[in-house]
């Protein structure tokens, strides 16, 4: 039986011991997505951030593995015209092995420079994206609303039944936002078992509360954020587990967005159904 992956965010890797995050490593199949080094390498304060790549460092050798953002993931699933079907990264996660094995600070730096521009090139996307999402729906408001079961102000408050309503108007959100642009060319007919249909049904979600909410000023601000959390999520529909502590977004969007899949609050309680050998 081929072991359960599991994904972990910042909340939770900031929270645990760089000991106790190696241990659970070597013990469970352990994604770290490329969203969570890349907070680590963007951390503004200069110790903890050196303490979180410090400890990315022993829980990859410890045997934990590295995977795509979803933006990279989109883009080769537009270009392959198929489902990405495994989100784990082997041929990086044993490059980095080798480039901290052997010390090698220069390729280390490279390393980080290049997911950190190549994440800046997705918030530019969705700059775009967020953009056009306000500019539309701003011209089509009685009818966003209508086709929306939800007012101003409750949509974090009822996260499930804003999801369900997304999956069932996916076509119109996206017509009506011109989420499409350049990203995601052929939009309206993505495969509902690509990881492209799922980003882009939680980004769904981001853009309407923050629409709803008026909370959109015509910057990535307020919504860069909670654009990272939603990648985690996303990335939920390949592993079976996800471990986070943020109850504000993370937790309840993953529960609603994938109501069959694992969401723990901490390493504590994944059970034992999880864990792939001894060490």
């Amino acid at each position: 039986m081929k072991s359960k992956q599991i994904i972990i965010d910042k909340s939770v890797f900031q929270g645990t011991t760089t000991e106790k995050m190696c241990q659970f490593s070597k013990n469970h199949f352990l994604i770290i997505p490329n969203i969570l080094i890349y907070e680590c390498a963007t951390e503004t304060d200069v110790r903890t951030k050196q303490a979180l790549l410090e400890r990315f460092i022993h829980v990859i050798f410890a045997g934990a593995y590295t995977c795509p953002g979803v933006g990279t993931i989109r883009d080769i699933e537009n270009r392959t015209n198929q489902a990405y079907s495994d989100i784990l990264d082997l041929n990086e996660t044993i490059t980095l092995r080798k480039i901290f094995q052997g010390n090698k600070q220069l390729k280390w730096t490279k390393y980080f420079q290049e997911l950190c521009d190549n994440a800046n090139k997705q918030a530019k996307i969705l700059s775009d994206m967020a953009k056009g999402i306000h500019e539309r729906f701003s011209k089509n408001k009685e009818e966003v609303t209508a086709s929306s079961t939800f007012l101003k102000g409750q949509i974090r408050s009822d996260i499930e039944r804003l999801q369900k309503d997304i999956d069932l108007r996916f076509k119109f959100f996206l017509e009506s936002a011109e989420i499409c642009i350049k990203a995601v060319p052929q939009y309206a007919n993505i495969p509902k078992n690509w990881i492209s249909w799922h980003s882009l049904r939680l980004l769904l979600f981001l853009f309407l509360e923050v629409w709803f909410q008026g909370q959109y000023e015509g910057n990535l601000s307020s919504v860069e954020h909670s654009y990272q959390d939603i990648e985690y999520v996303a990335l939920l529909c390949r592993a079976q587990g996800l471990i986070t502590n943020d109850k504000r977004l993370l937790l309840p969007l993953a529960r609603a967005a994938f109501p069959d899949k694992d969401v723990f609050l901490s390493l504590d309680e994944v059970p034992d159904e999880y864990l792939c050998h001894s060490g």
